[in-house]
């Protein structure tokens, strides 16, 4: 409860659950989409708050590491960490749509609500080199506010992005440790 009165906001985020990469749209660029991926939420195009998604969505992108080459392109033309950073700044914006403000000016002096993922094995079955680059986004992530919830059986591909991590075994905890 405290949590909810020192940050009011979180409360209008809702997590995104992401186990696997997005189905490519070739119609649209992958700048696009990554907007778009609050359109799902009621926000309609040309308004106050679509202009407020495309600045996040950016700014999503940018922190995951996404070139502006991979942005104006198409989905299927990314790499395999490409593709997962695009799911992944997808994901972002699903979750924060319903807390962004309905102007850029409140926007502006707010500061932009990072979304909440749970990432279930997303990684788990990738090969290192594409590891790596999610994993830089996804630290550049936490490291601007998101929460980061992940399931993995290779814990040592996240360890940057972790600040607390909880060994299951058989669905009891074996160990916590704190970053």
């Amino acid at each position: 409860m405290e949590l909810y009165s020192e940050y009011p906001c979180w409360r209008e985020i809702r997590p995104a659950f992401l186990e696997r990469k997005r189905d490519l749209d070739d119609s649209i660029s992958v700048e696009e989409r990554i907007r778009r991926a609050s359109l799902i939420y009621g926000n309609e195009k040309g308004t106050g708050k679509d202009i407020v998604c495309q600045t996040v969505a950016s700014d999503f992108s940018e922190l995951l590491g996404l070139s502006a080459k991979e942005l104006s392109g198409k989905a299927s033309d990314l790499s395999p960490s490409g593709e997962y950073l695009f799911a992944i700044a997808c994901s972002c914006m699903e979750s924060s749509a319903h807390a962004l403000p309905d102007d850029l000016d409140t926007a502006m002096s707010t500061g932009i609500h990072y979304p909440i993922l749970l990432l279930d094995e997303l990684l788990d079955r990738e090969h290192s080199n594409v590891c790596k680059r999610i994993g830089k986004g996804l630290e550049n992530l936490a490291s601007a506010g998101a929460v980061i919830i992940a399931a993995t059986h290779k814990p040592n591909l996240l360890e940057n992005v972790a600040c607390r991590k909880i060994t299951l075994c058989a669905g009891k905890v074996l160990t916590e440790t704190v970053m």
